[in-house]
């Protein structure tokens, strides 16, 4: 009885580790097709909305942030609006609305809408108020077809169920109100 339930305990055990050593394998090939599709994605853009941007230093909290990040992030400024642009590769929860991280700063936030800008391109919008400065935040996801989603959870969902596809570049707009 002993023996059996020695060889038992040693063939799953054995199981076990066979499992183990396949879902490494395939996470280690998904890093490996992560890493390359980080190289594969396409420069950040020169300008955006017709005004010329210059990139600017990431925030020791957004160099954090990028730590598990599915893709690449870049601050820029066009002389009046702070841009932040992330380049997505794979639906991540990482990925959260630009309102969380305001709230979580200690913004106040008011206003929250859908908008059309100049293009009739949704956005997400919103105002952020702290002690020092009241600021218009709009956001929008757009995935590789051009469709355009202004709610990041809608975005995941239809990720995850291939209704969309990727990459996918995200847009945070920050532009200070008087």
């Amino acid at each position: 009885m002993k023996t059996k339930l020695r060889k038992d305990i040693i063939f799953l055990s054995l199981l076990m580790l066979a499992t183990l050593a396949s879902s490494a394998f395939k996470l280690q090939d998904e890093n490996i097709n992560s890493a390359k599709t980080l190289v594969n994605l396409p420069p950040w853009p020169s300008h955006y909305q017709g005004k010329k941007l210059q990139r600017t230093p990431l925030s020791k909290r957004e160099k954090y942030f990028l730590g598990n990040f599915p893709g690449k992030m870049a601050r820029f400024t066009d002389g009046t609006r702070q841009i932040i642009m992330r380049r997505i590769i794979k639906p991540s929860r990482l990925l959260h609305p630009a309102v969380d991280c305001f709230r979580g700063l200690g913004y106040q936030i008011s206003n929250i809408r859908i908008s059309r800008d100049k293009n009739l391109r949704l956005w997400r919008t919103f105002y952020a108020t702290n002690k020092k400065m009241r600021l218009k935040v709009s956001e929008q996801i757009i995935d590789k077809n051009n469709k355009v989603f202004t709610d990041t959870s809608s975005w995941y969902w239809n990720a995850m169920l291939n209704k969309t596809q990727g990459p996918w570049l995200a847009i945070t707009v920050a532009k200070r109100q008087n």
